[in-house]
């Protein structure tokens, strides 16, 4: 596997948070961006996320998804590359960048009060949910830390993680002014309700 394409995350920040960029540069920063959100919300330090590949093939989206890598030695990097076209690359310096969706004290873990929950997505209802603007950090963590499975994209977290994440969920729906994402929303909304119900209803036993 060769990542050809080495990128310090530094440089798409500019000092001005609001100068001017140029179009490709943009576009270059959001794709990479994302990886480093991925990278950065999963305990794993190997990721099969949901985030799509970049690149064109007969002039068709490839239809690769992107594989994550982090590393904390020799230094901090963060490598990735696509299933399909091994279109690839490595990044340094994002720590910081409000790309960084690393907690900044250790999550919590399961308990018998507030058990791991999961839930699976379709690859459409999770691109839905990425581009949302509302979603609070911890709900962030939730979305890029997805992992896909063969069963469809799972998104985990403990029990108060979802009932945090219902109310965000509701409120980007009630908000969507487009039919088609207000869908793909709302059922995302409907798996991740039930999935509460059902834990809550286990304490009750």
């Amino acid at each position: 596997m060769t990542y050809s394409m080495m990128t310090n995350m530094k440089h798409l920040m500019p000092a001005d948070p609001v100068a001017d960029m140029p179009a490709q540069a943009q576009q270059l920063k959001k794709f990479l961006g994302a990886i480093v959100m991925a990278a950065t919300s999963s305990l794993d330090p190997v990721l099969l996320s949901a985030l799509p590949c970049r690149k064109r093939i007969n002039r068709a989206p490839c239809s690769g998804l992107l594989e994550i890598k982090r590393r904390d030695v020799p230094h901090k990097s963060i490598l990735w590359h696509c299933t399909v076209c091994e279109d690839g690359g490595s990044m340094t310096n994002w720590t910081g960048t409000h790309f960084d969706l690393a907690p900044r004290i250790a999550p919590a873990r399961p308990t018998a009060e507030d058990p791991e929950l999961e839930i699976m997505v379709t690859l459409q209802e999770h691109t839905a949910l990425r581009s949302g603007r509302i979603y609070d950090p911890d709900c962030e963590r939730m979305i890029y830390g997805a992992r896909v499975t063969p069963k469809g994209v799972q998104i985990r977290g403990l029990e108060s993680d979802f009932d945090n994440w219902v109310g965000y969920l509701a409120a980007d729906a009630n908000h969507e002014r487009q039919a088609k994402r207000r869908k793909l929303v709302d059922a995302v909304f409907q798996k991740a309700s039930d999935a509460l119900d059902d834990s809550m209803l286990r304490h009750e036993d």
